[in-house]
Order: structure tokens, then C-alpha cells, then sequence
């Protein structure tokens, strides 16, 4: 664990099947669920599987910090105003008046007893309590958990130049699961640089891990089934165009029986020419913006037009019903 290698701090742990050894701690575990179940709704009660028992689940209220701020609550208490009955002081504490308190314990510790104690910067001590993974530097930026990131240490040390032409590489890095916008490059036991997020990205800012895992197991699922469709479109496709390129042999067949192989080749490139003519006066359009005058102008040509027809039509019509008078 980092805090145990990076902040020098002994860890003991007590042997298995003694729970006399850490009663304290587990049984205060025991004591929280005592002061705060029956508080809470849709906390479980023991008849919750029996048959016809509410479903206590459908009480549920509290938020998730609603929640921790009732676990904060109780530990407050327990440290300042529980009575340990159980503790024996020492003379020294009898003679302080030092009530076996936890908060008093700790204050009468830390005046009397504390020893050489170190310390750390806030955020030295949230670096080495953050989870320590491998991380892999490659040529478009340090890749972790599928997210590429960058840190002033690899751009001046031009780390993705040199994983370019020698291959990538393995670094050490913290990161919070609670948010992957950054993660943090371990330089010492003290010493870190900060990773973004590269602008490509961008979507996973301020997502926790446990979503971007999410996100990437849904995508993945996501081109499978694309994969599995687009296969049958393809084939679909393949049809298609069999059909297309049949029909055009059927024609070509047709329409030069009658015609040598010479014949054939020889007006190839003539024939390609006129036909790419056809297209182009077929496909070709001009955005000419006109003014309004030119577009009034224009109208009123076509009415004369529009009225010359007309009286044309009229006489062609007269001269069949009365004939020449």
C-alpha cells in the first residue's frame, strides 16, 4: 500500500480468529448500526425475507451524502462524548483528571506521549492514500484505463517521441476513482506531477472510473451488434450490385451482337468523352444571385411571353370554328 511505503507508517495486523484482539473496532461497526438503523427508512430489519414482511426498501429516503453526514455524526459523538467503561488510566492520566474519553485519550496522548511525530502536507497524504496502478506511455499520450492524458513531465522529457521510435513503456501512477479528469504521475515518495485529460477526450471529464468502464463495455457491445448488421448489409449489398452489373451485361449483350471485338475497342475513348459531355450538362447549375430588378424584368417577359401564346392559341381556335373571312 502507498501510506505504508511512501509515508514510512508500521501496519500490524492482528492474527486470524481472535476477535478479542480487535473488539473495539468491530464492535463498534455493530454499535453505529445500533444508534442509526432504527432511524433510517428503508433500512433492512431482521423479518425482511419472511413471508409477508414489508419490503422495507420501499421506505428508502436518504441520499448517499444525506447518509454520510449521519455516519460523520455518530463517529463525532463516539469520539467526544463516549465512555470507554472498560479502559483503566494510568496514573499520570488519574492525576490530569483525563476522563476516558477518546477525544480526552487522544489530547492527553498527543501533550504526553506523542513521541516524534512526522508531518505531511494535506495533499501528500491524499496523493499516497489514492489507489497505485501502471500506466503505459505511448506514442499519442499516457494510457490508462483506456484514457489518454499528457503532464509536463513527458512533454519536456519527450516521452511519446521516444515511445514512438523505442517502443512504450510502463510509469506509476495515482489516480481517484471518484473522478478520471486527472490522474497523478508518481515521481517519489513525495513528489508527483498531474496528468490531464487530452482535449480528444474531453467526454470523460469529471466521470468516475466505474462509469467510463461502463461507457466502454457499452461501446463495445454497441460495435458488435453493428458489426453483425453491417455484415448482412453487406451481403445485401453484394446482391445489389450482382443484380446492377447482370442487367448491364444482359443490355451490352444485346446491343452489340452484331459488333467485332475491334469494333468494340476502337471508339472506347470517344465514347467515354461524349458520355462524361451528357453528365456534365445533365449535373451542372449555376447560383447567379440577380437583383430585384433583373428578377421584376424577368417575370415580365414571361407574362408577354405567357399572353403571346395565348392570343396565338385564341386565333388558331377562331380560324378552325369560323374558317377564313
Amino acid at each position: 500500500m502507498s501510506i505504508i511505503e511512501h509515508l514510512q507508517i508500521a501496519v500490524k495486523n492482528t492474527s486470524p480468529y481472535r476477535p478479542d484482539w480487535k473488539a473495539v473496532v468491530e464492535k463498534h461497526f455493530d454499535l453505529i448500526q445500533t444508534h442509526v438503523k432504527p432511524f433510517l427508512p428503508g433500512a433492512i430489519q431482521e423479518d425482511f425475507q419472511e413471508r409477508g414482511a414489508k419490503d422495507y426498501r420501499l421506505n428508502a429516503a436518504l441520499t448517499i451524502p444525506e447518509f454520510t453526514q449521519i455516519l460523520i455524526k455518530c463517529v463525532l459523538y463516539y469520539n467526544n462524548r463516549h465512555y470507554l467503561t472498560g479502559y483503566q488510566r494510568d496514573a499520570d492520566q488519574i492525576a490530569e483528571n483525563v476522563q476516558p474519553i477518546p477525544i480526552q485519550l487522544w489530547n492527553f496522548g498527543i501533550q504526553h506521549r506523542s513521541g516524534r511525530l512526522r508531518k505531511v502536507s494535506e495533499d501528500i497524504l491524499r496523493f499516497n492514500l489514492l489507489p497505485t496502478e501502471e500506466a503505459t506511455v505511448t506514442p499519442g499520450g499516457i494510457r490508462f484505463q483506456g484514457i489518454y492524458y499528457s503532464c509536463p513531465t513527458a512533454l519536456k522529457e519527450k516521452w511519446f517521441v521516444h515511445a514512438r521510435t523505442h517502443g512504450i513503456f510502463k510509469v506509476a501512477v495515482s489516480y481517484d476513482p471518484r473522478n478520471v479528469s486527472q490522474i497523478y504521475l508518481r515521481l517519489g515518495r513525495t513528489q508527483y506531477d498531474v496528468c490531464n485529460l487530452l482535449e480528444s477526450q474531453a467526454r470523460y471529464r469529471n466521470q468516475s472510473l466505474e462509469d467510463v468502464n461502463y461507457l466502454l463495455a457499452w461501446e463495445k457491445q454497441n460495435q458488435a451488434e453493428s458489426q453483425d448488421l453491417e455484415l448482412k448489409e453487406r451481403i445485401s449489398l453484394a446482391a445489389e450490385i450482382e443484380a446492377i452489373v447482370e442487367e448491364a451485361r444482359r443490355k451490352t449483350r444485346a446491343e452489340s451482337l452484331s459488333l467485332s471485338k475491334t469494333q468494340k475497342l476502337r471508339d472506347i475513348r470517344e465514347n467515354r468523352r461524349q458520355e462524361k459531355e451528357v453528365n456534365r450538362k445533365q449535373e451542372s447549375f449555376s447560383l447567379v444571385r440577380s437583383s430585384a430588378s433583373e428578377r421584376s424584368e424577368r417575370r415580365d417577359e414571361e407574362v408577354q411571353e405567357e399572353r403571346s401564346y395565348l392570343r396565338i392559341l385564341k386565333q388558331k381556335q377562331e380560324d378552325v370554328f369560323y374558317g377564313d373571312r
